[in-house]
């Protein structure tokens, strides 16, 4: 894996680490692609084109690095923040940290 995130009081640690997963848009049922930003054994931090709310559920399908295998799992929204890359709002993603249920990356 790569770098560990060391500023970091949760109980798993976490590494970023770009891994493409896929998910299903609760409201539009579109869906949609991104990269994680990092990872941890139970929980996925990763940017999103569009405002999800905290709470919302996410079926989410998580390639597998080396082509092995698909995880597939539910996810629970637990923090959405606001992400600028530019001074346009068609620049604005958001940062989305969400936890699995019932399932583990590794």
């Amino acid at each position: 894996m790569s770098a560990l995130t060391s500023n970091d009081n949760r109980s798993a640690k976490r590494y970023d680490l770009r891994i493409k997963l896929s998910y299903c848009d609760p409201v539009t049922k579109h869906h949609v692609e991104t990269l994680t930003t990092n990872i941890s054994k139970r929980g996925l931090r990763f940017l999103l084109p569009k405002k999800l709310q905290k709470g919302d559920i996410l079926d989410l399908k998580i390639e597998d690095p080396y082509g092995k295998t698909t995880i597939i799992s539910k996810a629970k929204i637990m923090w959405v923040k606001e992400s600028r890359s530019g001074g346009y709002e068609e620049d604005t993603a958001y940062e989305t940290g969400v936890s699995l249920i019932k399932k583990t990356i590794y």
